[in-house]
């Protein structure tokens, strides 16, 4: 996941004209760092990278056989 970001950061600073910092919060299938950015202050400097099937649906990434 840091990997992915790391990639897309050149472009995240040219874009917003700001520096961007990355911070990986691993564990617990993305709820460290979701609880991390609802925790953070509210001033619009925070953001979430996850990817969205692992979030929202934690149970898919688990294969049964």
């Amino acid at each position: 996941m840091g990997t992915a970001l790391r990639a897309l950061q050149p472009s995240l600073q040219r874009s917003l004209g700001q520096p961007v910092v990355t911070s990986n919060r691993a564990g617990a299938g993305g709820a460290i760092g979701a609880a991390a950015v609802t925790q953070s202050k509210p001033d619009g400097y925070t953001l979430l990278f996850t990817f969205s099937t692992l979030a929202g649906l934690p149970e898919q990434a688990i294969v049964n056989h």
